[in-house]
């Protein structure tokens, strides 16, 4: 199964717009990944090392990213905060970083990581 069969089984699984009332409730992480590039980028590869169960790297990127979180500010307010804005942005970068390193999505893997809502 290709990676864009994937995403659209993914995108699939998001929530629908009826819960605009979940659109308030961003934690800082969250407004993080909407906001900063920078942080976005720790946050995939952290994801990814998880998933290929790379225990030390992902040690330290989820270090770095603690580290980021004390250092950053958020731009966006939380009450402007799109939480479907949020999964389409990490879908789309997860699937770029899996195109640049060739990586294929196991599912049982991706479950037990991810957990398969």
């Amino acid at each position: 199964m290709s990676i864009k069969t994937r995403l659209n089984r993914i995108e699939k699984k998001l929530p629908d717009e009826s819960k605009a009332a979940e659109k308030g409730t961003a934690d800082i992480e969250s407004l993080l990944i909407m906001d900063h590039e920078v942080f976005r980028k720790v946050y995939v590869e952290w994801a990814m090392a998880c998933y290929m169960e790379q225990h030390e790297k992902a040690d330290k990127l989820n270090a770095k990213a603690e580290n980021l979180i004390r250092t950053l500010e958020p731009i966006t307010k939380r009450s402007q905060f799109d939480y479907e804005a949020l999964q389409k942005l990490l879908a789309e970068k997860i699937v770029d970083y899996m195109d640049e390193h060739g990586i294929e999505l196991e599912g049982d893997r991706w479950e037990r990581v991810f957990g398969g809502d």
